[in-house]
């Protein structure tokens, strides 16, 4: 009889999700892939013997610990993100979209710009000086909008912080 996820399952008494997305992920051979003395040799080294090695109560008290960890590291997580410490990701995510859309527009608008100054060069290495030249205007330009609204924030916070020192 070949071995699947199911069969391991009904064996070991566990339900066939936990074979399948559990131990799937530490690493279980595919039963359908491997041999059916590799996987049992995965099962009893990575899920039987850590049991045989330790009692229920240790065991309790790892996930306790595990659990307690977590929780003190969400907690952590969410100090840090109230004192703007840290980003949400979606936010990261959405301002490099943002920025990059902006380089992208801005970079198209060099045809638009140059034709006629590339129109008028004569050899092919004077149209090259001038893309490049171009190139780097908008580059530069488009390397300052950050820099700009990071500056612009940093006069509003020193203003702020003034006026909090001016009513004390």
């Amino acid at each position: 009889m070949a071995l699947s996820y199911r069969s391991i399952a009904k064996q070991y008494g566990y339900d066939e999700s936990t074979v399948r997305q559990s131990w799937a992920k530490k690493g279980m051979p595919d039963p359908k892939s491997s041999t059916e003395q590799d996987v049992r040799e995965w099962i009893v080294e990575n899920i039987l013997q850590p049991l045989r090695d330790t009692d229920t109560q240790e065991q309790i008290q790892r996930e306790r610990l595990r659990k307690l960890t977590a929780e003190a590291e969400q907690a952590e997580i969410d100090v840090r993100l109230k004192m703007d410490e840290l980003i949400e990701i979606t936010i990261v995510q959405n301002e490099l979209s943002s920025y990059l859309k902006r380089i992208r527009d801005h970079i198209r608008t060099i045809p638009n710009k140059t034709y006629l100054e590339l129109f008028e060069q004569d050899r092919a290495i004077d149209i090259k000086r001038v893309l490049q030249s171009r190139i780097d205007e908008v580059l530069n330009e488009c390397g300052r909008f950050n820099y700009e609204t990071t500056q612009e924030e940093h006069s509003k916070e020193d203003e702020h912080t003034e006026d909090k020192e001016d009513n004390l």
